[in-house]
């Protein structure tokens, strides 16, 4: 039997339609994905499969099988302690006021949304935790596009120190990319995608081995790569689409250009500096990793591995204003400019507007909702989100491994999260 009808016979006899369902999600052990020496044809997940469902049910917690890796240190603080002050979130009904009007138990719209793992931290304690799908609190998870808003965070840490002037041209810092449409963008502009670039597009829908989706897919290593094609080679092909400014044009090797800044001006590997600015100070209990590319250069768009727990962490450093443990970690002006509204007028003209009313506007590789509270989210493929909440001091995070991308499948979870977090608000007042 081929491989693909071996797959749609198994998520069929389970009810797995690739689509949201009503019941729990079918989990990597009862898909028997990976089970068995060797496992069964078409539950082995490979690196021609593992981006893709129902293989990612098992994929995402297991991401250092399929990329070379390389550790974004913790450093020698001891493990910040996360008291628990319990509170039944779970039974709770949440109502999507935005989006779809409908109305949720919490439990039953993570089950839909195929979380992994999801916690709500409130004032420094863990009020709910919730696990799926094997996950356990020491398990790294894959936070996809949520390492954009880990590496801007660092970008903006190094722009208040003066080592990165946004107003200069990329080409300035990286004199590779000089002539080049990369090389012609402000920093300013890379940072909040705001550059003339064709916007990301569905990998596995183009079959063009040679396309730019494809050929960046396999320098960050999310398809088969062959070894020789890295991103210092890719970016200074990428041809212009249009030109920079007035329109943010979602796209990953943005990131891939500004964390090739950060290095440029730090003498450093990206992850090195990442460790060296946030994560050393956060006192993370595992591990953490990230993925890298041929050349050895982090995948800056979407690498990082981590536990829950310590996503959540660097969450708490957002919602803190910059503080871990009384200590100024980073500067509360890099914090305000972060929670502070983004470019209304590239947001309005762009594909994002239709997540209004929620999102306002973006920057840093941060999704702005311009609430009372500053509430910002970070932001990553198949289901990973971060709120937090500066005003109130409230983190939620949600790891997931849904089938699929879409702006209607996720926009009500993101309503839920703030909901969560104005009810637990209005509750300490």
């Amino acid at each position: 039997m081929k491989i693909k009808k071996v797959v749609v016979s198994l998520m069929s006899a389970l009810g797995f339609s690739g689509s949201l369902v009503a019941a729990p999600p079918p989990t990597a052990e009862q898909l028997g994905l990976m089970q068995g020496f060797p496992p069964p044809e078409g539950q082995q997940v490979t690196k021609h499969n593992f981006m893709f469902p129902p293989y990612n049910r098992w994929s995402f917690q297991h991401m250092r099988y399929f990329s070379p890796t390389a550790p974004i240190a913790r450093g020698d603080l001891p493990v910040s302690k996360l008291d628990v002050s319990p509170i039944d979130l779970l039974d709770k009904t949440f109502t999507d006021n935005s989006y779809t009007k409908k109305s949720y138990k919490l439990k039953d719209i993570l089950a839909e949304h195929y979380t992994d793992g999801f916690i709500v931290i409130d004032n420094g304690k863990i009020v709910t935790e919730y696990y799926a799908n094997g996950l356990t609190p020491s398990t790294p998870h894959w936070v996809a596009s949520m390492t954009k808003s880990v590496q801007s965070t660092v970008a903006e840490i190094l722009i208040h120190r003066g080592l990165l002037d946004e107003t200069k041209k990329v080409e300035f810092y990286v004199p590779e990319l000089k002539g080049t449409m990369p090389g012609s963008a402000t920093v300013r502009e890379v940072l909040d995608m705001n550059i003339a670039i064709v916007p990301d597009g569905n990998m596995d829908g183009v079959k063009d081995p040679n396309s730019y989706f494809n050929r960046f897919g396999r320098a960050v290593g999310f398809l088969p790569n062959n070894g020789v094609e890295n991103v210092y080679e890719l970016l200074p092909q990428i041809k212009p689409n249009g030109i920079n400014g007035g329109k943010i044009r979602y796209a990953s090797a943005t990131a891939e250009i500004s964390g090739w800044l950060i290095s440029k001006v730090t003498h450093k590997p990206l992850e090195e500096v990442i460790s060296e600015e946030i994560w050393s100070k956060l006192g993370t209990s595992g591990d953490t990793y990230t993925m890298v590319d041929p050349a050895l250069k982090m995948v800056s768009t979407g690498g990082i591995n981590t536990t829950l727990r310590d996503y959540a962490r660097f969450g708490m450093l957002i919602a803190n204003n910059g503080k871990v443990n009384g200590k100024q970690v980073i500067p509360e002006e890099v914090i305000n400019k972060i929670t502070s509204a983004g470019d209304h007028p590239s947001w309005k003209v762009s594909d994002f507007a239709s997540m209004e009313p929620v999102i306002k506007s973006y920057r840093s590789y941060w999704y702005i909702t311009e609430n009372k509270n500053r509430g910002v989210f970070a932001w990553g493929i198949h289901g990973q989100h971060m709120y937090v909440d500066p005003a109130n001091n409230i983190v939620i995070v949600q790891m997931s491994s849904l089938p699929k991308q879409s702006e209607d499948i996720e926009m009500p979870m993101i309503a839920v999260m703030v909901q969560i977090a104005d009810m637990l608000a209005a509750g300490n007042k």
